[in-house]
């Protein structure tokens, strides 16, 4: 059982006030040297780097995913053991510190520093504890939330004598590890769950219910056969495009890649265009295919009235609109829609014309076949989606554990010196 200290003393720091008696208080300017070595013409030399929740990795400039500068002069060069600080935008960040393990190349905008005189991964773990909490707002100016550099070096840091760091540093990487492992094993369950959702969709919608019947030969290879009493036809003879006027304070949805019509708000999903007059009317029960994230199984059906973007077709059909949904949701998840259009973008499917759109090729069964369908994967499907929320909570907890510890220990709150 782990205890806290015998004795303490004040810091004067607000996000640290009291630490172990005998632990020495250092200024920053004590601790880090800046480096600003630029890269220059030298990029071929240097991986590039990249600051995220992660930690320091290395990025793949050839994979050409993500936004590169046209040169890399103004980089600066990191060596392995150096520490990265990003001291702007400091809320609005994931995340603002990283220990380097690597040699290699990072924005000129971050702050690069070796360190001497302390443990260079107890000094990590420290910032770490006040980036996860973002305690350093008191030291903010700006609009950017910007510390400026002569402020940061001139911040007062907590520190043990070198056993004890390593003692604090062996304790944070055997507690922090179990933690990842522990998470990196939810976070696989949670994609095997949703790989059995999209299966799941996949094959009641293409196949039905009622097993050993009677099938018969698509025409489309990706259905290969289907049941007989099925017709295959299109989706501009089943459903019908809308054009409702926006109701006055109307909110505006977002049709999302989860399969789910969300009411925007300030959640930031998606782009929002300077005037409502681009926008069009959405009603509670209609059916909305994104035209430019279809590929990624943006289609669901809204429970909500509101407005929307003219890029995603807003539906009414006789059919059952909810079995309509899943079947092209299913289409999605088989990766139909890359190989019938192409995207003006890489990975993405362009369907924002309606005349493109309504040639997509639909299977429809009887409706009473239809509503047996929906009715077993809505139930299913929820089944599946409970389990991942419940997961993701585990997740969720024990990342907000692994951050107490880290805080507890760096601070002296708790004794690990005789941790076994």
């Amino acid at each position: 059982m782990l205890k806290e200290y015998p004795e303490y003393k004040e810091t004067g720091l607000p996000w640290c006030p009291i630490v172990p008696k005998h632990w020495n208080l250092l200024r920053n300017k004590n601790v880090f040297i800046p480096r600003k070595e630029l890269v220059e013409n030298r990029a071929d030399d240097f991986d590039l780097l990249s600051l995220t929740k992660q930690g320091v990795i290395v990025r793949d400039i050839d994979n050409g995913k993500g936004k590169f500068p046209k040169d890399f002069e103004t980089y600066l060069v990191v060596n392995p053991d150096d520490i990265i600080f990003c001291l702007f935008d400091i809320d609005e960040t994931p995340r603002t510190v990283g220990l380097s393990k690597n040699k290699g190349m990072i924005t000129g905008a971050y702050d690069v520093f070796s360190i001497k005189n302390v443990q260079k991964e107890f000094v990590y773990y420290y910032y770490l504890f006040l980036d996860n909490f973002k305690l350093l707002k008191p030291l903010y100016s700006g609009l950017r939330k910007t510390i400026k550099p002569t402020l940061f070096l001139s911040i007062k840091l907590p520190i043990p004598s070198i056993s004890e760091q390593n003692a604090i540093v062996r304790y944070l990487d055997f507690k922090t590890k179990q933690i990842d492992e522990f998470v990196s094993a939810k976070e696989k369950e949670i994609e095997k769950l949703k790989e059995l959702k999209e299966s799941v969709i996949v094959n009641c919608s293409l196949k039905g219910l009622i097993g050993n019947r009677e099938m018969v030969s698509s025409q489309f290879p990706w259905i290969g056969e289907y049941p007989k009493g099925w017709r295959e036809t299109r989706l501009k003879n089943v459903a019908t495009k809308l054009n409702h006027k926006v109701m006055p304070n109307a909110e505006l949805l977002v049709c999302s890649n989860s399969g789910s019509v969300n009411k925007r708000g300030d959640s930031k999903l998606g782009l929002v265009a300077a005037s409502d007059d681009i926008y069009q009317g959405v009603r509670e029960g209609d059916l909305l295919i994104h035209g430019m994230d279809t590929w990624h199984g943006a289609i669901a059906i809204s429970n909500y009235n509101g407005m929307c973007t003219p890029v995603v077709h807003v539906c009414d059909s006789h059919e059952n609109k909810r079995y309509l949904a899943y079947y092209l949701r299913s289409l999605a998840f088989l990766k139909v829609y890359k190989k019938i259009t192409n995207g003006v973008r890489e990975n993405t499917s362009d369907f924002r014309s309606w005349d493109k759109a309504g040639t997509i090729n639909m299977l429809i069964p009887p409706i009473e076949e239809q509503n047996a369908i929906v009715e077993y994967l809505d139930k299913k499907t929820y089944e599946i989606d409970t389990l991942i929320t419940s997961i993701q909570k585990q997740i969720t907890l024990v990342k907000e554990l692994r951050a107490k510890i880290i805080a507890d220990v760096v601070t002296g709150k708790i004794d690990v010196r005789e941790a076994v």
